[in-house]
């Protein structure tokens, strides 16, 4: 069990069963986490508690999250806001899970004749490779007129951009791409992009 004060009075706890920092947890999959927000304050009047996961609200009026079986999907930055009266603090704690990148291919878009085709790359640690097929043979930007852009949006979110200036019908096909990172690959998603969508 470890902690971290946030200020005032209120302080954050993280129980897990693997030891942590104060703020951070590091786990495998199927793993048991639990994140529990406490305050010192001896009243509990007006308190309440509301915890977000990734900027996004997740629960409201519970002291605690607790994930029994740790998933790929449950990695990211956790906030837990302790509200009273007028008083208000917050803590946060970034959960990381060990696995091979999650991928997802989104849908494409075409600007002023270029198509864009990006892949979304989530998990811990990032992808040290993407690589792009398209119709299961592997695409070589250099040779084959295609451009790759990798972008890092965050500490969880790789993007991938596939892109080919002045699209035309022999572009349509099976588009994929795969990551690795330490722990694997991952599986390849798949879209079809066809030749009424480029036309």
């Amino acid at each position: 069990m470890s902690g971290c004060v946030s200020g005032g009075n209120h302080t954050c706890q993280l129980t897990s069963n693997v030891g942590n920092n104060s703020n951070i947890a590091v786990l495998e999959l199927h793993q048991h986490l639990v994140i529990n927000c406490s305050t010192t304050q001896k009243s509990s009047s007006n308190l309440t508690f509301e915890w977000k996961k990734d900027n996004r609200v997740k629960k409201i009026g519970v002291p605690s999250i607790n994930i029994s079986d740790v998933a790929w999907n449950d990695a990211g930055r956790y906030e837990c806001i302790i509200k009273q009266n007028r008083s208000l603090e917050s803590c946060d704690f970034t959960v990381i899970v060990k696995t091979l990148p999650h991928v997802t291919i989104q849908r494409p878009n075409v600007l002023t004749n270029t198509m864009i085709v990006p892949c979304l790359v989530t998990g811990y640690f990032k992808p040290n490779k993407v690589i792009w097929y398209k119709n299961n043979k592997q695409i070589f930007p250099n040779d084959t007129g295609y451009f790759v852009e990798n972008l890092n949006k965050n500490d969880f979110l790789f993007v991938s951009d596939l892109q080919r200036s002045h699209a035309n019908l022999n572009d349509s096909g099976n588009y994929s791409c795969e990551a690795r990172n330490i722990y694997g690959t991952s599986p390849r998603t798949y879209h079809y992009i066809s030749k009424f969508f480029i036309n």
